[in-house]
Protein backbone atom coordinates (compact mmCIF):
# COMPACT_ATOMS: atom_id res chain seq x y z
CA UNK A 1 0.00 0.00 0.00
CA UNK A 2 1.27 3.21 -0.62
CA UNK A 3 1.78 5.67 2.24
CA UNK A 4 3.61 8.94 0.87
CA UNK A 5 4.68 10.45 -2.48
CA UNK A 6 7.04 13.22 -2.67
CA UNK A 7 5.75 16.49 -2.18
CA UNK A 8 6.89 17.74 -5.26
CA UNK A 9 5.32 14.52 -7.56
CA UNK A 10 2.92 12.77 -7.99
CA UNK A 11 -0.41 12.84 -5.44
CA UNK A 12 -1.85 9.49 -5.66
CA UNK A 13 -1.47 6.24 -8.16
CA UNK A 14 -3.99 7.47 -10.81
CA UNK A 15 -1.67 10.41 -10.59
CA UNK A 16 1.40 7.94 -11.09
CA UNK A 17 -0.47 6.08 -13.83
CA UNK A 18 -0.97 9.15 -15.64
CA UNK A 19 2.65 10.62 -15.10
CA UNK A 20 4.16 7.07 -16.90
CA UNK A 21 1.85 7.42 -19.50
CA UNK A 22 3.24 10.39 -20.25
CA UNK A 23 6.61 9.04 -20.66
CA UNK A 24 7.41 7.37 -17.14
CA UNK A 25 7.94 8.69 -13.18
CA UNK A 26 10.79 7.84 -11.65
CA UNK A 27 11.08 8.89 -7.52
CA UNK A 28 11.11 8.00 -3.72
CA UNK A 29 8.16 6.53 -2.17
CA UNK A 30 7.09 5.65 1.28
CA UNK A 31 5.30 1.80 1.16
CA UNK A 32 3.68 -0.29 3.75
CA UNK A 33 4.31 -4.13 4.05
CA UNK A 34 2.19 -5.97 6.64
CA UNK A 35 4.98 -6.90 8.50
CA UNK A 36 7.81 -4.72 8.20
CA UNK A 37 5.83 -1.80 8.54
CA UNK A 38 6.51 1.94 6.26
CA UNK A 39 9.75 1.56 3.71
CA UNK A 40 11.46 3.99 2.12
CA UNK A 41 11.64 2.74 -1.56
CA UNK A 42 12.57 3.94 -4.76
CA UNK A 43 10.15 3.44 -7.31
CA UNK A 44 10.11 3.35 -11.46
CA UNK A 45 6.80 3.36 -13.00
CA UNK A 46 6.07 2.62 -16.70
CA UNK A 47 3.52 1.51 -19.43
CA UNK A 48 3.51 -1.31 -21.09
CA UNK A 49 2.56 -1.94 -25.01
CA UNK A 50 0.62 -4.15 -27.30
CA UNK A 51 2.23 -4.34 -30.90
CA UNK A 52 -0.49 -1.70 -31.83
CA UNK A 53 0.94 0.40 -29.22
CA UNK A 54 -2.49 -0.28 -26.87
CA UNK A 55 -2.08 0.16 -23.05
CA UNK A 56 -1.59 -3.50 -21.40
CA UNK A 57 -0.10 -2.63 -17.60
CA UNK A 58 1.83 -0.24 -15.97
CA UNK A 59 4.93 -2.02 -14.89
CA UNK A 60 6.08 -0.46 -11.43
CA UNK A 61 9.89 -1.15 -9.76
CA UNK A 62 9.95 -0.52 -6.38
CA UNK A 63 13.54 -0.90 -4.32
CA UNK A 64 14.11 -1.05 -0.73
CA UNK A 65 16.35 1.72 0.16
CA UNK A 66 15.89 1.05 3.71
CA UNK A 67 19.76 0.52 4.07
CA UNK A 68 21.08 3.27 1.69
CA UNK A 69 18.56 5.82 4.37
CA UNK A 70 20.26 5.11 6.85
CA UNK A 71 23.33 5.30 5.47
CA UNK A 72 22.66 8.88 4.16
CA UNK A 73 21.12 9.75 8.03
CA UNK A 74 24.33 8.44 9.39
CA UNK A 75 26.12 10.45 7.15
CA UNK A 76 24.27 13.60 7.54
CA UNK A 77 24.35 13.31 11.69
CA UNK A 78 28.02 12.72 11.12
CA UNK A 79 28.54 15.80 9.06
CA UNK A 80 26.46 17.54 11.80
CA UNK A 81 28.95 16.47 14.43
CA UNK A 82 32.13 17.05 12.67
CA UNK A 83 30.96 20.62 11.76
CA UNK A 84 30.38 21.07 15.58
CA UNK A 85 33.91 19.60 16.59
CA UNK A 86 35.32 22.60 13.70
CA UNK A 87 33.55 24.65 15.67
CA UNK A 88 34.28 24.20 19.03
CA UNK A 89 37.97 23.96 17.57
CA UNK A 90 37.83 27.54 15.88
CA UNK A 91 36.45 28.94 18.72
CA UNK A 92 39.31 27.37 21.47
CA UNK A 93 41.32 28.20 18.83
CA UNK A 94 40.47 31.64 19.18
CA UNK A 95 40.06 31.16 22.72
CA UNK A 96 44.16 30.17 23.20
CA UNK A 97 45.25 32.84 20.96
CA UNK A 98 43.32 35.36 22.78
CA UNK A 99 45.09 34.02 26.23
CA UNK A 100 48.37 33.81 24.34
CA UNK A 101 47.77 37.57 23.65
CA UNK A 102 46.82 38.14 27.25
CA UNK A 103 49.26 36.43 28.80
CA UNK A 104 52.35 37.78 26.70
CA UNK A 105 51.14 41.17 27.86
CA UNK A 106 50.57 40.49 31.06
CA UNK A 107 53.90 39.20 31.54
CA UNK A 108 56.06 41.79 29.78
CA UNK A 109 55.76 44.42 33.06
CA UNK A 110 57.16 42.03 35.30
CA UNK A 111 59.70 40.33 33.46
CA UNK A 112 60.69 44.27 32.71
CA UNK A 113 60.64 45.35 35.91
CA UNK A 114 63.28 42.37 36.82
CA UNK A 115 65.39 42.68 34.28
CA UNK A 116 65.80 46.62 34.71
CA UNK A 117 66.23 46.18 38.25
CA UNK A 118 68.58 43.01 38.40
CA UNK A 119 70.32 44.71 35.66
CA UNK A 120 70.84 48.00 37.47
CA UNK A 121 72.01 45.91 40.84
CA UNK A 122 74.51 43.71 38.86
CA UNK A 123 76.26 47.14 37.55
CA UNK A 124 78.79 48.79 39.47
CA UNK A 125 78.03 52.03 41.32
CA UNK A 126 74.49 52.17 39.57
CA UNK A 127 72.64 51.70 42.97
CA UNK A 128 73.49 53.30 46.35
CA UNK A 129 73.98 51.23 49.18
CA UNK A 130 70.83 52.45 50.71
CA UNK A 131 68.41 51.91 47.55
CA UNK A 132 69.47 48.19 47.40
CA UNK A 133 66.86 46.82 49.25
CA UNK A 134 64.46 48.68 47.67
CA UNK A 135 65.30 46.94 44.51
CA UNK A 136 64.75 43.64 45.43
CA UNK A 137 61.91 44.20 47.43
CA UNK A 138 60.35 45.20 43.54
CA UNK A 139 61.89 42.07 42.18
CA UNK A 140 60.78 40.11 44.58
CA UNK A 141 56.90 41.52 44.19
CA UNK A 142 57.14 41.24 40.51
CA UNK A 143 58.02 37.47 40.74
CA UNK A 144 55.15 36.69 43.38
CA UNK A 145 52.96 38.21 40.50
CA UNK A 146 54.75 35.91 38.14
CA UNK A 147 54.19 32.80 40.34
CA UNK A 148 50.97 33.76 40.74
CA UNK A 149 49.79 34.54 37.12
CA UNK A 150 51.61 30.78 36.09
CA UNK A 151 49.73 28.88 39.53
CA UNK A 152 46.25 30.30 38.23
CA UNK A 153 47.03 28.83 34.62
CA UNK A 154 48.01 25.52 35.96
CA UNK A 155 44.80 25.01 38.02
CA UNK A 156 43.09 25.89 35.00
CA UNK A 157 44.50 24.13 32.89
CA UNK A 158 44.26 20.68 35.32
CA UNK A 159 40.52 21.26 35.99
CA UNK A 160 39.52 21.15 32.49
CA UNK A 161 41.64 18.57 31.57
CA UNK A 162 40.48 16.75 34.94
CA UNK A 163 43.99 16.04 36.38
CA UNK A 164 42.91 17.61 39.76
CA UNK A 165 43.24 15.45 42.63
CA UNK A 166 40.27 15.93 44.98
CA UNK A 167 39.88 14.78 48.66
CA UNK A 168 35.88 15.46 49.94
CA UNK A 169 35.35 15.15 53.34
CA UNK A 170 32.92 16.75 56.07
CA UNK A 171 34.87 20.38 56.43
CA UNK A 172 34.23 22.75 58.84
CA UNK A 173 33.12 26.35 57.11
CA UNK A 174 33.98 28.79 59.88
CA UNK A 175 37.86 27.84 60.19
CA UNK A 176 37.90 28.00 56.44
CA UNK A 177 36.47 30.96 55.81
CA UNK A 178 38.31 32.97 58.63
CA UNK A 179 41.73 31.22 57.32
CA UNK A 180 41.19 33.39 54.17
CA UNK A 181 40.06 36.40 55.83
CA UNK A 182 43.19 36.24 57.97
CA UNK A 183 45.11 36.11 54.76
CA UNK A 184 43.23 38.99 52.86
CA UNK A 185 43.05 41.35 55.51
CA UNK A 186 46.33 43.10 55.09
CA UNK A 187 45.71 43.91 51.69
CA UNK A 188 42.47 44.95 52.26
CA UNK A 189 43.57 47.69 54.99
CA UNK A 190 46.52 48.91 53.10
CA UNK A 191 43.69 49.70 50.12
CA UNK A 192 41.62 51.53 53.37
CA UNK A 193 38.99 48.60 52.53
CA UNK A 194 37.14 46.95 55.79
CA UNK A 195 36.20 43.13 55.60
CA UNK A 196 33.35 42.18 57.81
CA UNK A 197 32.83 38.23 58.46
CA UNK A 198 29.01 37.16 59.03
CA UNK A 199 29.34 33.10 59.80
CA UNK A 200 26.29 32.17 61.99
CA UNK A 201 26.82 29.47 64.77
CA UNK A 202 26.25 25.93 64.84
CA UNK A 203 26.88 25.39 60.95
CA UNK A 204 26.52 22.37 59.75
CA UNK A 205 30.10 20.91 58.09
CA UNK A 206 30.20 20.77 54.23
CA UNK A 207 31.51 18.01 52.26
CA UNK A 208 34.12 19.67 50.12
CA UNK A 209 37.84 19.67 49.54
CA UNK A 210 39.09 21.82 51.92
CA UNK A 211 42.10 23.14 49.88
CA UNK A 212 40.28 24.00 47.16
CA UNK A 213 37.32 25.44 48.48
CA UNK A 214 39.21 27.67 50.39
CA UNK A 215 40.93 28.91 47.09
CA UNK A 216 37.97 29.71 45.39
CA UNK A 217 36.99 31.89 48.50
CA UNK A 218 40.37 33.54 48.27
CA UNK A 219 39.80 34.13 44.40
CA UNK A 220 36.46 35.99 45.31
CA UNK A 221 37.76 38.05 48.39
CA UNK A 222 41.00 38.67 46.49
CA UNK A 223 38.85 39.79 43.20
CA UNK A 224 36.68 42.31 45.70
CA UNK A 225 39.75 43.67 46.77
CA UNK A 226 41.33 44.47 43.51
CA UNK A 227 38.60 47.00 42.59
CA UNK A 228 36.92 47.71 45.83
CA UNK A 229 38.78 51.34 47.26
CA UNK A 230 37.58 52.76 50.80
CA UNK A 231 35.04 50.75 51.16
CA UNK A 232 33.92 47.59 52.37
CA UNK A 233 33.79 43.83 51.49
CA UNK A 234 31.72 41.53 53.70
CA UNK A 235 31.73 37.63 53.61
CA UNK A 236 28.75 35.52 54.50
CA UNK A 237 27.95 32.19 54.88
CA UNK A 238 24.29 31.13 55.07
CA UNK A 239 22.53 27.33 55.57
CA UNK A 240 19.25 26.53 54.27
CA UNK A 241 17.83 23.12 54.26
CA UNK A 242 20.07 21.76 51.73
CA UNK A 243 22.00 24.25 50.39
CA UNK A 244 25.23 26.30 51.79
CA UNK A 245 26.05 29.73 50.37
CA UNK A 246 29.33 31.78 50.75
CA UNK A 247 28.86 35.40 49.48
CA UNK A 248 30.84 38.16 48.98
CA UNK A 249 29.96 41.65 48.78
CA UNK A 250 31.83 44.62 47.65
CA UNK A 251 31.32 48.18 47.31
CA UNK A 252 33.55 48.77 44.73
CA UNK A 253 33.59 49.86 41.21
CA UNK A 254 31.43 46.71 39.86
CA UNK A 255 31.26 44.85 36.63
CA UNK A 256 28.98 45.94 33.33
CA UNK A 257 26.23 44.02 33.10
CA UNK A 258 27.39 42.66 29.71
CA UNK A 259 31.22 41.55 31.02
CA UNK A 260 29.62 39.25 33.70
CA UNK A 261 29.69 36.23 31.48
CA UNK A 262 32.68 37.15 30.05
CA UNK A 263 33.86 36.88 32.97
CA UNK A 264 33.21 33.55 33.97
CA UNK A 265 34.67 32.31 30.63
CA UNK A 266 37.97 30.72 30.91
CA UNK A 267 40.84 33.59 30.23
CA UNK A 268 37.96 36.14 29.47
CA UNK A 269 38.34 39.25 31.11
CA UNK A 270 36.01 42.54 31.22
CA UNK A 271 37.28 46.11 30.59
CA UNK A 272 39.51 47.34 33.35
CA UNK A 273 37.49 48.91 35.95
CA UNK A 274 40.93 51.21 37.32
CA UNK A 275 44.60 51.97 35.90
CA UNK A 276 46.20 50.53 38.71
CA UNK A 277 44.10 46.54 38.19
CA UNK A 278 46.45 43.68 37.51
CA UNK A 279 45.43 39.89 36.65
CA UNK A 280 44.00 37.85 33.77
CA UNK A 281 40.77 37.62 35.18
CA UNK A 282 41.77 34.15 35.87
CA UNK A 283 40.17 34.21 39.47
CA UNK A 284 36.39 34.15 38.63
CA UNK A 285 37.13 31.11 35.99
CA UNK A 286 39.17 29.47 38.77
CA UNK A 287 36.66 29.71 41.21
CA UNK A 288 33.82 28.77 38.52
CA UNK A 289 35.87 25.39 38.07
CA UNK A 290 36.73 24.22 41.59
CA UNK A 291 32.74 25.03 42.51
CA UNK A 292 31.62 22.93 39.54
CA UNK A 293 34.04 20.45 40.16
CA UNK A 294 32.06 20.62 43.71
CA UNK A 295 29.16 19.96 42.13
CA UNK A 296 27.95 23.58 43.08
CA UNK A 297 27.25 27.23 41.37
CA UNK A 298 28.69 30.38 40.76
CA UNK A 299 26.37 33.64 40.64
CA UNK A 300 26.84 37.04 40.06
CA UNK A 301 25.55 40.25 40.49
CA UNK A 302 27.15 43.37 39.90
CA UNK A 303 26.50 47.15 38.68
CA UNK A 304 29.07 49.59 38.31
CA UNK A 305 29.69 51.91 40.96
CA UNK A 306 27.55 50.09 43.24
CA UNK A 307 29.50 46.77 43.75
CA UNK A 308 29.74 43.68 43.16
CA UNK A 309 27.96 40.49 44.69
CA UNK A 310 29.42 36.69 44.35
CA UNK A 311 27.85 33.61 45.36
CA UNK A 312 28.79 29.71 46.17
CA UNK A 313 26.35 28.00 46.03
CA UNK A 314 27.31 24.12 47.52
CA UNK A 315 24.71 21.14 47.88
CA UNK A 316 24.09 19.58 51.37
CA UNK A 317 25.06 15.90 51.74
CA UNK A 318 26.45 13.28 53.36
CA UNK A 319 29.78 12.00 53.48
CA UNK A 320 28.79 8.62 52.70
CA UNK A 321 27.48 9.69 49.54
CA UNK A 322 29.57 9.11 46.09
CA UNK A 323 31.91 12.15 45.25
CA UNK A 324 30.84 14.96 42.68
CA UNK A 325 33.50 13.50 40.58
Amino acid sequence: RLMALPPDGPADWPALARAAAAGGWHGEVVVSHPELGAIPADCSVSTVHDKENALLAYSVILTDIRRRKALEEQTQRQAADLERANAQLRELDRTKSHFLSLVSHELRTPISSILAYSELLNTEGMVEPEEQGQFVGVIHKEAERLTELVNKVLAISKLESGQMLFTFAEVELEPVVRTVAAMQRGRAESKGVHLELEIPQALRPVVCDEETLREAVSQLVDNAIKYTEDGTIKVQVIQVTDETLIRVQDTGKGIGGLEIEDLLATFGRGEPVNIGSHGLGLGLPLCYLIVKAHSGSLHLQSRQERGTEATITLPMRSSSEPSPR
